[in-house]
């Protein structure tokens, strides 16, 4: 996995140091529990993925739908 990070964070647009940081902090997760790296992917990001699937096969990329909730100061009475 470590020789793979400079690709990574390469391709990601994003720092090793970054990476290294996110994986440190979740050695305390159960190891089946998903490591975010990036939290809001570009279409770049995407592209970079899914034409990396064969030779980084450890990245993955998980949809998460966000709601967006407004404060009941805005809503309609």
């Amino acid at each position: 996995m470590e020789r793979l990070l400079p690709q990574i964070a390469d391709g990601l647009n994003v720092t090793v140091d970054d990476i290294q940081q996110q994986m440190e902090a979740a050695t305390s997760l159960p190891h089946f529990q998903p490591i975010v790296i990036k939290p809001e992917a570009s279409p770049a990001d995407v592209a970079f993925i899914e034409s990396h699937r064969a030779d980084i096969p450890v990245l993955e990329m998980l949809m998460v739908h966000r709601r967006r909730i407004l404060a009941a100061a805005s809503w309609p009475m």
